[in-house]
């Protein structure tokens, strides 16, 4: 009876709760709009003034997400967690009711107790009490306690806020499908530009128009006509706009003319007009910040027929060497210059498609030649040839509507022909040599081409009746390496004891002549000349096979000078150590003069002269004994060999080769033999050339750079020294030389008796016939 009495009121506090949790709701809802369009108004705002890069987006997105998935716990979770059991209803009825008192709370309580079978209370009171406040609160609407005007205000808020972002979406979709696709797909799209320029051509219709994709437009209109371009603004309009040309081809002309536009009198309108346009070119529009290049035009001018472009491909013949094919692929000239037998193939691609391309060779316009289109390409027409002969060309064209071409051209073709190689001697210096049986002759010389060097060979005979009948082609052991195909160097030791001598003889005697012939080919092989150039030297080299002795009277005969040169050259040195001797002997800075020091430096800059003559000079007497086999040793067979071999391995000149063998033999000299005497001097030569000369000299020129008076003083004292070294090996020399003119006239007189005996031997055999 009691709990019966009791329930009206429990179901009107749980009515009030419906509303509690509705108000609730709806004003969560409404607050949860205002923050989602707060956030997605500020995403918009960023994203359309800034622009911002595709990371930032995803940053701002997920920013975005993270604080809405914040803002639906703040108000959908929390404030549904709030409890909302009867007594707190009843004390909010309570308080919207003050005249109730406690009654409310005091009938809820006497609900519980009557339930609750513990209770020592008189449950007939208790029922009775609530029964009363039963009848009391029957008409009463607890639902009124809670107001809902709390949510007019967020509702006109959120209603004002969605009808603005719904009219901006309606007015400007484009805007909210850019921002939905940039912000929440994350799509790779652009804002559209405050300044939306409209380029159209004013005359369009007056032309042949294709748009082969969207925002490029290509026109094709007549030589000498007017194209009017005309530049709508939409939005902001700028106070001027400026027009970007090119032209073509871009790859002539990469930097564009920039053209400055004001705007017509009603402010958004912009006009250009090219005038009489003869050449192809392209454009577009920039202008405030709509700075792309669409819609992007391309005005092809149609004139008459021309080439527009050129590509030569030379496929030189083989025997052009790997450096002479450089650069000689994918050139554009008209002009065609190339090795004789070049594979020439020559490009055109002309302006339009074409009835005609003829080649008009030599004038003869009677027989052109034809050339077709490229499969696939109606407007380019190859030219192949085997370049052979000198000629002049032009060409004819006729368009495809029937238009000749303007042109009338006139250009070259021209065969380069493979010259001849060229032979520059080395050694021998002299064409004529008087050569023992037995000799070494050294044969240097180098061999060049315009492109490639081919054989290399020597001919001899002996006689120059006819032709050369033997001959002998260099081996790969005579010719030097190296890199350039069109430059040897080769180095030969020919043997004259392997030669045979005239008519048959077993070998060369005294009396006998041989001649020797240099000849070199390239490697040429073209259709017209199928065999290579060949070349000889325009003088040939007469060797005299003379007696040893006939050839060392020669060489005695020329030793006088050297010996003289030698003995000029340490007069010098002696004047000039007298000079430095005065100079360190006052030992004080005054006494430095550098105008002697410069002296001094000439002065022995005119014995390093002499000492070069000396050298070069008795190069020739120390090669007559050693090649010639004048004075047969273990020694000499060492320096021949030698020699030839530093020759070929280094290609220098003979007289740097000799300054190394000689001094790399000089512990194993036999003074008592004449080519141990011999070496010797030259050694001493070379000493006091290269070592002795080159010191004395630095340690001058150094002197005149020296900081203080101690420095000047060491420098002069070891220019001093390095006189006394070189009027050391003077003396030395000269001394060595005294001794090699007694050891001729010794053996000189041994030979003359040798000769004598054998006259008196021959005259008593001829008495005894």
């Amino acid at each position: 009876m009691a709990a019966s009495n009791a329930t009206p009121i429990v179901a009107k506090l749980r009515a009030l709760r419906g509303r509690i949790r509705a108000i609730q709701l709806g004003y969560s809802t409404l607050m949860f709009v205002l923050f989602s369009a707060a956030m997605v108004v500020g995403s918009f705002l960023l994203d359309w003034l800034f622009h911002l890069p595709i990371e930032a987006r995803r940053g701002l997105l997920i920013i975005m997400l993270g604080t809405m998935a914040w803002g639906g716990h703040r108000f959908f979770v929390r404030p549904f967690k709030v409890p909302l059991d009867d007594e707190s209803l009843a004390l909010l009825v309570q308080r919207s009711r003050p005249a109730y008192g406690d009654d409310l709370i005091t009938a809820l309580q006497f609900q519980r107790k009557i339930a609750d079978p513990g209770e020592t209370e008189s449950r007939e009171l208790m029922a009775a009490a609530a029964a009363g406040f039963q009848q009391r609160y029957a008409r009463e609407d607890f639902r009124r306690a809670v107001s809902g005007r709390g949510l007019a205000r967020p509702a006109l808020q959120a209603l004002v806020v969605v009808l603005l972002l719904g009219a901006y979406a309606s007015f400007l979709p484009q805007h909210a499908r850019i921002w939905f696709a940039r912000s929440i797909l994350l799509a790779d799209l652009e804002w559209p530009p405050d300044t939306q320029l409209e380029v159209t051509i004013a005359n369009a219709d007056q032309f042949r128009h294709e748009e082969p994709r969207p925002g490029f437009h290509e026109y094709w209109v007549p030589e000498g006509a007017v194209v009017r371009v005309e530049t709508r603004a939409i939005g902001k309009v700028p106070s001027s706009v400026r027009l970007i040309k090119y032209d073509l081809p871009r790859s002539d002309d990469p930097n564009p003319i920039v053209i400055e536009l004001g705007a017509a009198p009603e402010g958004a309108l912009f006009e250009y007009r090219f005038g009489r346009v003869a050449e192809s070119f392209e454009f577009y529009v920039v202008g405030g910040d709509d700075e792309d290049e669409k819609p992007y035009f391309r005005i092809n001018v149609r004139t008459a027929p021309r080439v527009d472009s050129l590509e030569v491909n030379c496929d030189y013949p083989d025997y052009v060497n790997e450096a002479g094919k450089e650069d000689r692929r994918g050139v554009r000239e008209y002009n065609v210059v190339g090795p004789k037998g070049s594979r020439i193939e020559m490009l055109f691609r002309s302006s339009t498609e074409l009835q005609e391309f003829a080649i008009i060779l030599d004038e003869k316009e009677d027989a052109p030649l034809i050339l077709q289109p490229a499969p696939g390409d109606p407007r380019l027409f190859v030219w192949r040839f085997e370049l052979e002969d000198d000629h002049f060309y032009s060409y004819r064209l006729i368009g495809a509507n029937g238009a000749p071409s303007r042109e009338a051209p006139n250009f070259n073709i021209a065969a380069q022909p493979d010259l001849p190689p060229e032979i520059a001697i080395r050694m021998p210096d002299l064409s004529m040599l008087e050569v023992s049986p037995r000799a070494t002759l050294p044969l240097e010389f180098l061999v060049s081409d315009d492109y490639r060097v081919g054989t290399v060979s020597y001919l001899w005979d002996h006689d120059a009746q006819g032709d050369f009948q033997a001959g002998h082609e260099l081996t790969a052991e005579e010719i030097l390496p190296g890199d350039d195909q069109r430059a040897r160097h080769v180095f030969a030791a020919l043997e004259l004891a392997g030669f045979p001598g005239p008519e048959g003889s077993p070998g060369l005697v005294a009396g006998n002549k041989l001649l020797l012939a240099l000849e070199a080919t390239d490697t040429r092989r073209t259709r017209s000349d199928p065999e290579p150039n060949r070349v000889r030297y325009p003088s040939l080299i007469t060797l005299n096979v003379r007696e040893a002795v006939e050839i060392e009277r020669e060489l005695m005969r020329g030793q006088v000078r050297i010996k003289d040169i030698v003995q000029r050259v340490e007069d010098g040195v002696v004047a000039a150590r007298e000079e430095l001797t005065a100079m360190l002997g006052g030992g004080e800075e005054t006494s430095f003069d550098p105008e002697l020091v410069h002296a001094l430096i000439s002065r022995h800059a005119i014995m390093a002269s002499g000492m070069g003559e000396a050298e070069r000079a008795f190069l020739r007497v120390f090669d007559g004994y050693l090649y010639n086999r004048l004075a047969p040793s273990n020694l000499t067979e060492n320096l021949i060999v030698a020699s030839i071999a530093d020759h070929r391995s280094s290609g220098d000149a003979h007289l740097e080769v000799i300054a190394r063998v000689v001094p790399a033999a000089a512990a194993g000299i036999d003074e008592t033999e004449a080519m141990g005497k011999l070496a010797t001097i030259m050694n001493i030569m070379l000493a006091i050339g290269r070592t002795d000369v080159l010191a004395i000299d630095g340690a001058l020129k150094s002197c005149l750079d020296a900081a203080d008076v101690e420095e000047r003083g060491r420098r002069l004292g070891e220019a001093s020294r390095a006189q006394q070294a070189m009027h050391e090996h003077l003396l030395l020399l000269l001394d060595k030389m005294e001794a090699w003119e007694d050891f001729q006239d010794i053996v000189q007189g041994l030979k003359d008796i040798i000769d004598l005996e054998k006259g008196l031997w021959d005259r008593t055999k001829k008495i005894a016939k």
